[in-house]
């Protein structure tokens, strides 16, 4: 990019809560639960340019390309999870 602008991806799924939360006066949509924090930790260890797909998503999809494979560490879990850089 020629403002030095990059962004990252990531990919997970499996079961969410999804829905409008608050009261009368103010409310928001919002998902929230595991799924999506993982979702979320993928964002982050995405290097600009990059697709990290979860193990889960892997075994679904099975990508014709995966460019590498890596364990990260994420707050929350105590064990690695296994991305694949696609």
């Amino acid at each position: 990019s020629p403002y030095g602008l990059n962004a990252g991806a990531g990919i997970h799924y499996g079961e969410l809560v999804e829905g409008l939360i608050g009261g009368q006066k103010l409310r928001s949509y919002d998902i929230i639960g595991d799924t999506v924090n993982t979702a979320k930790r993928l964002c982050d260890n995405a290097v600009g340019g990059e697709l990290l797909v979860s193990a889960p998503v892997f075994d679904e999809v099975v990508p014709d390309r995966v460019v590498s494979q890596r364990e990260i560490m994420m707050k929350g879990k105590r064990q690695p999870l296994t991305v694949f850089s696609v």
